[in-house]
C-alpha cells in the first residue's frame, strides 16, 4: 500500500478520537493499513486461531497434559526511548528505573502474580490464569554484544503521532522484529495511549509480510504511560503501566473483550469473555448484554487501578501466536535471550511472596540462581531489615543456570509497616543486570488477643488497638491528626484528598485480634465523618487471622457537602454515629475488623470513637462522661452505664442521708458497659451513691419512689 494513501486514512480514523483519552487504537492503525482487505485478513486469522486451538486441545487431551502445567515463553525486549533531547530522567527521556518497573508489571500481570489479582470479581475467578509468559530485557544484540535492552535515541520531532509515528520511530531505531519485540516509547500526543501491531498467520494471496509491517512490527507506547507512575499529573489513571500489557496482548493476537462492536453483537472469539456493549471506562462495574461484565480484563479500557485479568482462552491465543505465527514463533529461540560468550558472573535473587498483613513470620524463603555462564563460587547475601543490615557469605557453588533455595531467619519485627531488602553479590562483580535485589513490605499485627468491651479514641498519636497501612498500589494510609473543632481530640483521617489520582487505592485500618470466646453478642459503635457523593468506607471482618474478609454491612449515607476541589475537615455536625451488630462471631473464634476507605477520588474520611460492647443493644446508653445513672429517680430497677479510660474494677455503694449502707456490689472490668440492679426492697427517698473507681472517685444523688 502507498504510504501516502496509510497515513491518510489512518488520520481519518484518529480524528474522530482526538479530542480524549484513547486507551488504544491497534484497531484503527490496522484498519488504516490493510483498508478494503481488513475483513479478509481478519476473518483468515481466526480461522487460523480456530484451526490451531482445535488441533491444541486435541494434543493436550492426547498427551493428558493440564493446561496449569504449560512451559513458560520468555519474550526478549528492546525499549526503544525515543526522547526530545531533555536531561535523563525528565519528560520523554525516561530513566531506565521506569523501563525495569515495566517489565516487572509485565511479569507479574501476564503470571497473574499482580497484587490485584483479589479484585477479581468472583464470577469470573475461575476463567482467569496464568499465561505462563515472561518477558525479558534483551541480553545480546544481533551482533552478539552484550546489551541491557535499552535504546536512547534523540528524535526529530517534538511529538510522533500514533500510527504514522511508528514509521518515523523505525527509521530512528528498530531491532529485528524476528528475534525481538520491539516496544518505541515516545511523546505520542495528548490523546491517544499506545497501539500494537497485530500478528499475522501464513495466509495466501494476502501479502502480510512486506516492508511496511515488518519495520514497525512491536509496540508504541506514550511515554506517559509506561513504567509505575511516572507521569505527576493529578487524576492520571494510567500510570501503572497496564497500557502496554493490554498492547502486547494484541501484539500476541488478542481483540478487544467487546469485539469493537456498541451492541451485543461484537467478539473477541473467546468464549469465556462474556459479552458486552462497548468498551469500559473508569472503574465502575456495570451490566450489559444480560450479564456483568469482566472490567478487570486487561483487554478492557478501564483504568490501570481496575485492570488485573486475562482468562484461559486468552492465554491459548496468546501461546497459538508464539507457536505459529511469523515474527513470534522465532522470539522463543531469539539469541537475545541468553547473554554472549563472553565470561559473565550475574547472580539473580528472589523471594517468595509475603502475606501483605501477618501476625507472625519466623523465616523467609529465597532462591538464588546463576544467570550467567561460568561457576559462582561462593556469594555474599546482605539483608536490610528496618534499616539493620546483615551480610553473610555463602561458600555453595552454582553452575550455570543452578538455583539454591536458602531459609533466612526474620526476628526484630516492630508492629505496623516492616520492609525487608536482600542483595545478592558475587566476586568478580557482576554486570549490572539489575536482578540482585528484591524487597518485600509487610505488616505486623499484635499477635496477642484482645477481650472486650474496648474503646479507641485515638486520644494519643500511638499506636493502639488498630494497625494503619495502605494497599499495594499506593501505599498511602491513614494519619493520626488532631481534630480542627477540639486540638486536644485526635482522629484518624484517610487523605483522600491528597492522594486522590490513585483511584480505587484502599486504605486499611486494622483491628488487633478480639475474642469472642464466652460471648453470646456483641457488637460496635463508630463515628465517621466525610464528604464524598458516594459513601467510600466499606468495614470488614475477618475470623481467620486476616486471610480473607467478608464485608459487614451497616446503614450508610450518600451526602455531598463539601466541595471536592478543596481540602475537607470536619465540623462537629458532620460526624454520623454507626452501629454494627456483631453476634454472628459471638461464641467463636477471635475476629479482627477493618476498615476501609476506598478512594474514588472525592476528599477526606475521617474515623473516631470505636467502641466494643458484649452486648447487641442498638439502643445502649453511651454516656459522654465516666458514667451516668438512669432512671433517676427510680422505682423497681436502675442502671448505671460507665465509659471509661481503661478497664477497671469499680465498687457501688448506695448511703443514706446519715451515712448507713443500704447496697453496694462491686464490677470487674469495667469500660463501656451498662449494669442494672434492683431498688424495690429500699425504702423511697433520697440516698448518696458512692463510685468508688481505681481512676477516680465520685458520689451522685439517687431519688427512690
Amino acid at each position: 500500500m502507498d504510504l501516502k494513501i496509510f497515513l491518510c486514512v489512518f488520520f481519518f480514523f484518529l480524528g474522530y478520537r482526538a479530542y480524549s483519552q484513547n486507551r488504544c487504537v491497534s484497531v484503527e492503525v490496522e484498519k488504516a493499513f490493510y483498508k478494503n482487505l481488513y475483513d479478509q485478513k481478519r476473518n483468515a486469522f481466526e480461522t487460523f486461531i480456530s484451526h490451531k486451538k482445535k488441533e491444541k486441545e486435541q494434543q493436550l487431551r492426547q498427551n493428558r497434559v493440564s493446561e496449569e502445567a504449560l512451559p513458560v515463553y520468555t519474550i526478549p525486549v528492546v525499549v526503544h526511548i525515543i526522547h526530545n533531547g531533555e536531561e535523563y530522567g525528565t519528560g520523554s527521556n525516561i530513566p531506565d528505573s521506569q523501563v525495569f518497573a515495566q517489565i516487572d508489571i509485565l511479569n507479574k500481570d501476564y503470571r497473574r502474580k499482580n497484587q490485584d489479582t483479589i479484585q477479581t470479581q468472583q464470577v469470573f475467578k475461575n476463567v482467569v490464569g496464568d499465561t505462563y509468559i515472561e518477558f525479558v530485557l534483551a541480553r545480546q544484540d544481533a551482533n552478539g554484544n552484550a546489551t541491557n535492552g535499552i535504546v536512547r535515541v534523540k528524535g526529530n520531532k517534538t511529538t510522533y503521532n500514533i500510527g504514522n509515528g511508528a514509521l518515523e520511530l523505525s527509521k530512528l531505531s528498530v531491532w529485528d522484529p524476528q528475534s525481538y519485540l520491539n516496544i518505541w516509547v515516545c511523546n505520542a500526543g495528548a490523546s491517544s495511549l499506545g497501539y500494537a501491531q497485530f500478528p499475522v498467520s501464513y495466509l495466501p494471496g494476502l501479502k502480510d509480510e512486506n516492508t511496511v509491517s515488518d519495520s514497525t512490527d512491536g509496540v508504541v507506547i506514550n511515554y506517559r504511560a509506561f513504567g509505575l507512575d511516572y507521569y505527576p499529573i493529578p487524576n492520571w489513571n494510567y500510570a501503572k503501566g497496564r497500557t502496554a500489557t493490554h498492547e502486547i496482548g494484541h501484539y500476541l493476537g488478542l481483540n478487544h473483550i467487546w469485539g469493537d462492536a456498541s451492541s451485543c453483537d461484537g467478539t473477541d472469539y473467546c468464549d469465556d469473555t462474556p459479552p458486552q456493549a462497548g468498551f469500559t471506562t473508569g472503574c465502575s462495574k456495570r451490566i450489559t448484554c444480560g450479564g456483568q461484565n469482566m472490567i478487570e480484563n486487561f483487554l478492557d479500557y478501564t483504568y490501570d487501578q481496575c485492570m488485573n485479568s486475562f482468562t484461559k482462552c486468552q492465554r491459548t491465543r496468546m501461546r497459538i501466536v508464539l507457536e505459529n505465527s511469523p515474527r513470534r514463533v522465532s522470539l522463543r529461540t531469539s539469541k537475545g535471550l541468553h547473554y554472549p560468550n563472553a565470561i559473565i558472573h550475574d547472580i539473580e535473587i528472589s523471594a517468595e511472596n509475603i502475606p501483605f498483613v501477618l501476625d507472625t513470620l519466623n523465616n523467609i524463603h529465597i532462591t538464588i540462581q546463576n544467570n550467567g555462564n561460568r561457576d559462582i563460587q561462593g556469594f555474599h547475601l546482605s539483608k536490610n531489615y528496618n534499616g539493620v543490615i546483615e551480610t553473610i557469605f555463602y561458600p555453595d557453588t552454582l553452575n550455570p543456570k543452578m538455583k539454591l533455595q536458602k531459609q533466612i531467619p526474620i526476628s526484630h519485627t516492630v508492629r505496623g509497616k516492616n520492609t525487608i531488602t536482600f542483595t545478592a553479590s558475587i566476586t568478580p562483580s557482576q554486570i549490572q543486570l539489575f536482578n540482585d535485589t528484591v524487597q518485600r513490605v509487610f505488616y505486623f499485627f499484635n499477635p496477642d488477643t484482645l477481650s472486650l468491651p474496648l474503646i479507641e479514641r485515638f486520644l494519643k498519636k500511638e499506636q493502639g488497638i488498630f494497625t494503619a497501612f495502605g494497599s499495594a498500589k499506593g501505599g498511602h494510609t491513614w494519619q493520626a491528626v488532631s481534630d480542627t473543632t477540639n486540638t486536644v481530640n485526635t482522629i484518624m483521617k484517610a487523605p483522600l484528598f491528597t492522594h486522590k489520582r490513585f483511584i480505587r487505592d484502599e486504605y486499611w485500618l486494622v483491628s488487633d485480634r478480639l475474642s469472642m470466646e464466652g460471648l453470646t453478642e456483641a457488637s460496635f459503635f463508630f463515628d465517621v465523618a466525610f464528604s464524598s457523593s458516594a459513601h467510600v468506607l466499606q468495614v470488614y471482618a475477618s475470623d481467620d487471622g486476616g486471610k480473607s474478609w467478608i464485608i459487614v454491612p451497616y446503614q450508610n449515607t450518600n451526602k455531598n457537602i463539601f466541595a471536592v476541589s478543596v481540602e475537607y475537615y470536619p465540623q462537629k455536625n458532620d460526624w454520623e454515629n454507626k452501629y454494627i451488630n456483631l453476634s454472628h462471631y459471638a461464641g467463636k473464634n477471635p475476629i479482627q475488623i477493618a476498615f476501609v476507605a476506598v478512594n474514588n477520588g472525592t476528599n477526606n474520611l475521617f474515623l473516631d470513637n470505636i467502641e466494643f460492647f458484649i452486648s447487641a443493644d442498638s439502643l445502649i446508653v453511651r454516656p459522654k462522661q465516666a458514667y451516668i445513672i438512669y432512671p433517676n429517680p427510680a422505682s423497681a430497677e436502675m442502671s448505671i452505664a460507665f465509659s471509661v479510660e481503661k478497664k477497671q474494677n469499680i465498687s457501688i455503694n448506695i448511703l443514706t442521708i446519715r451515712g448507713e449502707s443500704v447496697f453496694n456490689t462491686m464490677f470487674s472490668n469495667v469500660l463501656n458497659q451498662t449494669f442494672s440492679f434492683s431498688t424495690h426492697t429500699m425504702p423511697r427517698g433520697i440516698y448518696i451513691m458512692k463510685i468508688q473507681a481505681e481512676t477516680f472517685t465520685s458520689f451522685k444523688k439517687i431519688i427512690l419512689h
